[in-house]
């Protein structure tokens, strides 16, 4: 009979400890925050005027490629070129071929 008395105490005890947990929590939810953020005031502006003057230009050209191609570690060149007026693709091609490469 002492034992039987001393687990209920036990789950009594457990059982308000949670119960006061879930309370505590359940109402710390429920507080207003007392801190609102609130928008900081915006800065104070002045307006000047523009004072009109000459400024240096200095332009100068410099000539790139586009891109440089490499295969087995040398440069080459992409070359786009379209055949002229009155002859085919496959004289362009023929062309082309007949070019002897320089290396």
């Amino acid at each position: 009979m002492a034992v039987k008395s001393r687990i209920a105490s036990a789950r009594s005890i457990f059982f308000l400890t949670v119960l006061s947990l879930v309370g505590v929590f359940l109402s710390w939810g429920c507080q207003k925050e007392q801190n609102p953020l609130t928008n900081p005031p915006p800065p104070n502006v002045t307006v000047e005027k523009v004072v009109l003057q000459t400024v240096p230009v200095h332009l100068s050209y410099v000539a790139t490629t586009v891109s440089v191609k490499h295969y087995n570690l040398y440069r080459t060149v992409s070359l786009y070129g379209g055949n002229a007026p009155g002859y085919s693709t496959g004289d362009a091609i023929k062309t082309m071929e007949a070019c002897p490469p320089k290396t």
